[in-house]
């Protein structure tokens, strides 16, 4: 049986989403200490869980400092001027 094009390409899609979620986790992870998180009631872990990925975004589209996600972050909390730079990358998207 042969399929068409596009139905291959949706396979193919479809067998690489797992490892870029999985990718995606990590950095989060990684980054944000995400599992070491303790909140646990209610909305509040899907709402943290949604500003972690805008703030994961934000970093990710400044591109004037070339450091990594974790040294981004760091500089963004110690230094208001870098925050807005970061924060205006986010308006443009």
């Amino acid at each position: 049986i042969s399929f068409p094009r596009s139905q291959t390409h949706a396979n193919t899609t479809l067998d690489n989403f797992p490892f870029s979620l999985t990718c995606h986790q990590w950095t989060l992870d990684v980054t944000f200490n995400e599992d070491q998180c303790r909140i646990r009631s209610l909305n509040s872990p899907q709402n943290l869980a949604l500003l972690r990925r805008m703030a994961l975004n934000a970093i990710n589209q400044e591109t004037t400092l070339r450091r990594s996600l974790r040294q981004k972050k760091k500089r963004a909390a110690m230094n208001d001027d870098y925050m807005m730079q970061i924060l205006k990358c986010l308006c443009q998207a």
